[in-house]
């Protein structure tokens, strides 16, 4: 046997008996076992330990070709398999490295399949859990992954996205869809094969949600091969480890002496010391590699090289034939090893082999039968002898002859494909593929290509799209007819596209690259949109993958061809979004705004005031007059207008950083356009925009909120994730305009920051946290500034949003100042590492602009008046780019403060500056009374204070106090009051004084400013000596303030057996008593199938329940049983059939497929199920489950609709005659009644949990006697997990948590034999 990793299971493959040594004495075949891998095993099995508490694992598997790195993972997940944990795999292939993320995808297909293993209660709480988690975006999960569709519904179409924004919501959406399923109850084990043959959209996604903090509960095991470059896995395993992810590497080695002398005794059942000398001889020619010295053994005893020596008795050996590996480099053993074996085949099996080694390590049989022109049962009989050697491995359900039949039309048909041809080994593959001529491989792969391009199954069709051109591209070289030029244009646009929808964008650009190569001045002629739209994608998809020189040429190439003004903006769209993501922004502006006057759409730059002010004039009174008519405007239909709208929005965005006066141009000219020609998703930040605007430049209060809100209902309309983000972060930065019903700055903040993650807009997500933290700053208190400063540094490192960390950094030290818990006010301020980082930001001027905002307030709250002055000086060269007036007063406020603090005899520029703070806070504080009057108020009374005007000061003092207090700036009540207090001190008012200064202390204290309220406790000590401090402190706090792995057969059912039906219509007629009617009929079903066991399920209030089961010996029960505790059915498949519709038809369950670990297919080895859905006027009403232990096949496809027909009558008796308690008993197999076998126990235990089972009864007896799992499946003969599985039920049913509480318990209910108990 050998064994491989295929999508959710390990799947084991007969390929053949291993040749036998002719006689009694020798060996049935090689020892299977894993030697020498102990340590490896266990390492893994740790790793999936601290999985099940929460952790997040990577452990990563290397070494040599056949050096057992498959078989060591197998063996760890064979120990481990039986535990509560999901497991998928995939295998990444070098023929399909073009495929993108196929491996990942394919094994979320399997998990797909698990999921509708389950009940009906777990499948919609994984739909709501998924729908949850992914929410409007769950089509980008049901696009790469149909199957899902089949558990969550179909779903609306995403929104569409530019091009780094689809990358990243695909990533995001990628990685909530994952941790759906990781979980300490139920952990997520995935295996990744061959990773250094992995694309580069898989790592990208395997380094997003390994790196991903949210991803617990997940173990990944990669396995790839340390020869050649690894330098990538490399990197890529430490950028995973680097974000805390615990890595473990496992490098295997050869095997020594020891075992591989142990393989040897295993196999030959031979001394040590013959074994040993065996061993040693084959170790020379093996290199210690255990899946070559395995063959070469397995060679030796076929040849009769080693042999048994029937009358010596004992084994003789004659190595004297030359050795194919002799004199080769280590690296070539195996691989000799492999083309020695392919080309001692016969030659038409080894023509066949190396056929099918261009269709890669795994193909259909019926697409290697096409291309020989045969039919798949002689292809396989041609590879027999390969699969009799054990190079190539067949696997599929039911006969040769369906595996190469016709496609159904059932739906679930598509994802299961029919019999498969697998190379047991990488190499055998390569090996096979290196001995086949270039020109023949050519013919392989053109036809391949042409088989999966013309299938007839629509679904397959577009399942093997990057087949298909992948193939057409190997044999691109006999594309010869312009129809066959056409095709490969066709096949490799058709897998771009779907490559770019999956943000796979290298993959993208080369089957988009392939196809522009064939595409010839013709194809322009005849078809210039479809030219053109291929070589705009080909552009976008380059410049995703970093803009190359050569690209150039394309780019002007396409450009030139342009014939329109909308064609030039769609191509220069793309260069317009490479340099506005570079240093060039400015660059990028100019370019788009000349392809906006190509497009005849003027953009003033460099407009003097007086002119923006006529602009602004103009776009308040168009919106003005179309206020009230904005909701009922459609969309901007007009696809130059669109692109047009698409390009000021980005060039607004850059222009916001880098030149305000342009920004509001643009706004301007964007508002006038959708007002003429509709609304466009982005509006909604435009009208938002527009709205501060309004009310900074004019004071137009009411206008303003009327367009931020009509901005916000725009959004709504749209339901777009990235347009609500944007939304929402107008809101919240434009807050202090709105009403009492919008004013909640967090609330806005939050949703936009969710809806940004939810669109993969991590740019605005990133801002959005940023403009949160600068409006806290300004009316938060400190502690709960404090409090959220963690999760959002973490999360703008979490969404690469580095550049902004400086925020972070700015802000927390402004914390710990106030807060005392940092270095001394000042000992900072010389922070070149945070200057060198603000530098490299590219928001220099925004950051330096906060940085010397906080210094400002440090300096002048803490009282150093050289920290104030430089905070001042940094702040006002970049005062133009504070957020919004608001975030301006707080430097106009301190500002003024501190130099009206520098006494008498001011410079005249001082004065000029003071002049301008009072002069904009007044202008500010009438647009917005509520947030900027009682800084107005603040400075002027100091600024009276200066003058000399103390009673006009004390007015205002109390005036700002008051303003500050009611609009919840107590920091700014407390600085009031500091100032009043200082001024009455001055004065030796002291009892006035006492007053303030104790409300500002405890108001620094409310604030949180600790080390300030300790300065103003130390600095007036004796004018409050006789009052505490603490207790004014505390009062004023207190005080309120403001598919599986098998398949359907695809045969065509023969017609029905009329002496069958006859004979079951006649005993129908001549059957009186109902429940002999209903036995007559079940048996019926069961001598017509051949099964052994077989059962009827329905469902009744979404539980499925066993309403009729029979056996081969004649019993029959006729009682409804919930089918999770009837012990003889395989409940995943009966569940799967019932979620899904179809048909389950397996040839040899426990063999291969994801049943096979079933715990009840194991225990009971099933040969062959079926699983059969009836329905009943049109409803799917029951499923027939049949199974056969004896042998393989025993269900035949032609067999299914005669089944379907007496078995839907069987199901019509059920309901006709429904069960009565009143019922005869149900009989065993011995005609015992089983109403009086259960006896006293039952009567006694039924009034208190539900009844045991008769296995269930058997564990818990076992149990009582102390026995461990191990040892009652050893006395029950069934599978260790199956006792696991059991007990688990009897502790449910008990209610109970442990074995000694299930005992007593069930000696109170007289569950227990008392003999037996007694006799241990």
């Amino acid at each position: 046997m050998k064994t491989r990793m295929q999508g959710a299971e390990i799947t084991k493959y007969a390929g053949g008996e291993p040749a036998q040594a002719g006689h009694r004495t020798a060996p049935d075949g090689l020892s299977g076992g894993l030697y020498g891998r102990d340590r490896e095993v266990a390492r893994i099995r740790e790793a999936f330990h601290w999985t099940t508490l929460g952790s997040t694992q990577l452990i990563s598997v290397s070494g040599p070709s056949g050096i057992g790195k498959t078989a060591v993972i197998q063996e760890a997940l064979h120990k481990i398999s039986l535990e509560e944990a999901y497991l998928i795999a995939g295998k990444f292939e070098s023929l399909q490295q073009d495929t993108p993320m196929s491996p990942l995808i394919g094994a979320f297909r399997e998990l797909t399949e698990q999921l509708l293993n389950e009940d009906k209660r777990s499948l919609e709480q994984w739909r709501e859990a998924i729908l949850q988690a992914l929410g409007v975006n769950a089509a980008v999960i049901t696009d790469v992954i149909p199957e899902m569709e089949r558990i969550i519904g179909r779903q609306a179409s995403v929104e569409q996205l530019p091009l780094e924004e689809a990358m990243e919501r695909f990533q995001f959406v990628f990685r909530r869809f994952i941790q759906v399923f990781c979980h300490q109850k139920h952990p997520l084990v995935l295996v990744m094969d061959d990773l250094q043959w992995a694309d580069e959209a898989s790592w990208r996604m395997i380094r997003s949600f390994m790196s991903d903090p949210q991803s617990q509960s997940l173990l990944l095991i990669g396995a790839f091969r340390d020869t050649g470059e690894i330098g990538r896995i490399e990197e890529e395993l430490g950028a995973i480890a680097s974000s805390g992810v615990t890595v473990q590497s496992l490098p295997l080695g050869p095997l020594g002496p020891v075992e591989l002398t142990r393989i040897v005794g295993d196999t030959l059942g031979v001394s040590d010391g013959i074994a040993d000398d065996i061993a040693h001889t084959l170790l020379l020619r093996s290199d210690g590699n255990p899946f070559l010295f395995r063959r070469l053994l397995q060679r030796s005893m076929e040849e009769e090289v080693l042999r048994y020596d029937e009358p010596g008795g004992g084994w003789v050996w004659n190595w004297k034939e030359p050795d194919p590996a002799a004199g080769s480099a280590h690296a070539d053993l195996l691989l000799n090893y492999m083309t020695d074996s392919i080309n001692r085949l016969p030659a038409d099996t080894r023509q066949a082999l190396l056929e099918a080694s261009c269709l890669g390590g795994e193909s259909p049989l019926a697409l290697l039968a096409s291309w020989r022109g045969e039919t798949p049962e002689r292809t396989l009989d041609v590879l027999r002898p390969a699969m009799e050697r054990q190079l190539i491995m067949y696997a599929g359900s039911g006969t040769p002859e369906t595996a190469g039949g016709g496609r159904t039309s059932d739906p679930g048909a598509e994802r299961m494909e029919e019999g498969r041809i697998r190379f047991v080994h990488d190499r055998l593959q390569e090996a096979a593929n290196a001995l086949f001529d270039t020109p023949r491989s050519e013919e392989v792969h053109w036809h391949a290509g042409r088989y999966w391009l013309r299938h007839s199954d629509p679904a397959l069709r577009e399942r093997h799209v990057f087949d298909a051109a992948g193939h057409l591209n190997k044999g691109s070289r006999l594309a010869r007819l312009p129809e066959d030029r056409n095709n490969l244009i066709r096949a490799n646009a058709g897998a771009g596209g779907k490559a770019k929808s999956a943000t796979a964008y290298e993959a993208a650009a080369a089957y988009f690259g392939a196809a522009a190569a064939f595409i010839t001045e013709e194809h322009w002629e005849r078809d210039f949109d479809f030219c053109f739209d291929l070589f705009v994608d080909l552009l976008e998809c380059e410049y995703m993958n970093g803009w190359q020189p050569s690209t150039y040429d394309t780019f002007h190439a396409l450009l030139g061809r342009a014939r329109t003004a909308y064609e030039r903006m769609r191509v220069q769209h793309i260069e317009i979004n490479r340099l506005l993501h570079t240093e060039r922004m400015a660059d990028g502006i100019e370019l788009g705004i000349a392809c906006l006057r190509d497009l005849g759409i003027h953009v003033s730059v460099n407009t003097g005031k007086t002119k923006l002010f006529a602009e602004l004039l103009v776009t308040k009174e168009h919106l003005r007059r179309k206020i009230g008519r904005l909701r009922a405007k459609s969309s901007v239909s007009d696809p130059v207008i669109t692109v047009a709208l698409q390009v000021l929005t980005q060039l607004s965005g850059a222009a916001f950083i880098c030149d305000r006066p342009l920004f509001r141009a643009l706004t301007f000219k964007c508002v006038r356009l959708s007002l003429k020609y509709g609304n466009f998703p982005h509006a909604a930040a435009v009208f938002g925009s527009l709205g501060g605007i309004l009310n900074q430049a004019l004071g137009d209060l009411e206008l303003a909120r009327a367009s931020l809100k009509e901005g916000m209902r725009i959004a709504v309309t749209y339901k777009q994730p990235s347009i609500l983000c944007r939304a929402h972060l107008t809101m919240g930065v434009m807050f202090f305009i709105m009403e009492d019903e919008d004013k909640d700055l967090h609330a806005h903040f939050r949703k936009s920051i969710d809806y940004g993650l939810e669109a993969g807009d991590l740019f605005f997500t990133g801002h959005s946290v940023v403009m949160l933290l600068v409006n806290l700053h300004m009316v938060g208190k400190l502690d709960r500034l404090e409090a959220v400063v963690p999760e959002y540094k973490k999360m703008l490192a979490d969404t690469q949003n580095h550049y902004l960390l400086p925020y972070i950094t700015i802000i927390e030290r402004w914390l710990h100042a106030l807060k005392g818990t940092g270095a001394e006010p000042g000992a900072n301020q010389d922070d070149q590492e945070l200057l060198l980082r603000i530098g490299r930001s590219g928001m220099e001027s925004n950051l330096l602009y906060q940085y010397g905002l906080s210094l400002l307030q440090e300096g002048y709250t803490l009282g150093d008046r050289d920290l104030a002055i430089r905070g001042a000086d940094m702040a006002r060269k970049h005062e133009q780019d504070a957020t919004h007036y608001l975030h301006r007063s707080e430097y106009e406020l301190y500002y003024g403060l501190t130099l009206l603090n520098q006494g008498p005899g001011l410079s005249a520029a001082d004065t000029r500056a003071l002049a301008a703070c009072r002069r904009s806070l007044r202008r500010s504080a009438a647009k917005c009374p509520e947030h900027i009057r009682h800084k107005s108020l603040l400075l002027e009374s100091s600024y009276a204070e200066a003058r000399g005007k103390l009673d006009a000061a004390g007015r205002l003092y109390d005036d700002a106090i008051r303003e500050a207090r009611r609009s919840g700036y107590e920091h700014h009540a407390a600085l009031a009051c500091e100032c009043a207090g200082r001024m009455y001190v001055a004065q030796s008012r002291e009892t006035t004084a006492k007053g303030y200064l104790i409300e500002a202390h405890a108001l620094y204290r409310q604030w949180g400013a600790a080390r300030k309220a300790d300065q103003i406790r130390e600095q007036y000590a004796a004018y409050c000596k006789e009052l505490a401090w603490e207790e004014v402190a505390a009062a004023a706090v207190s005080a309120p303030t403001a598919a599986m792995s098998v398949q359907e057969s695809g045969a065509v059912a023969a017609g029905p057996d009329l002496s069958v039906v006859q004979q079951a219509f006649q005993s129908m007629a001549a059957e009186s008593d109902q429940r002999a009617l209903i036995e007559n009929s079940i048996r019926t079903v069961m001598e017509f199938a051949g099964a052994q066991r077989g059962c009827i399920v329905m469902e009744h209030a979404k539980r499925l329940t066993v309403e009729l089961a029979a056996d081969q010996e004649g019993g029959i029960l006729r009682q409804p049983v919930p089918v999770e505790r009837f012990d003889e059915v395989c409940l995943p498949a009966v569940r799967y059939t019932a979620n899904t519709g179809e048909i389950l038809l397996i040839e040899h369950a426990a063999a291969g497929g994801r049943l096979a670990r079933d715990p009840y297919v194991m225990s009971c080895q099933i040969q062959s199920m079926l699983c059969l859905p009836l329905h009943f006027q049109n409803r799917l009403t029951a499923v027939l489950y049949l199974e056969n232990n004896r042998r393989q096949g025993a269900f035949r496809a032609e067999q299914l609709d005669m089944l379907r027909m007496l078995a839907t009558q069987t199901v019509f008796l059920l309901k006709l005659f429904p069960y009565d308690d009143g019922q005869a008993a149900p009989v065993n197999d011995t005609g015992a009644d089983t109403k009086t076998a259960s006896g006293q126990a039952d009567a006694e235990s039924a009034g208190l949990m539900d009844p045991l089972t008769k296995r269930e009864l058997e564990v818990l007896q076992f149990m009582s006697l102390g026995m461990t799992n191990q040892e009652i499946a050893q006395q029950l003969h069934i599978a260790v997990g199956t006792v696991k599985l059991h007990t688990n039920r009897i502790f449910s049913k008990m209610n109970v948590n442990r074995r000694a509480k299930a005992v007593l318990e069930a000696k109170r209910m007289k569950l227990l034999n008392d003999n037996d108990a007694g006799s241990e």
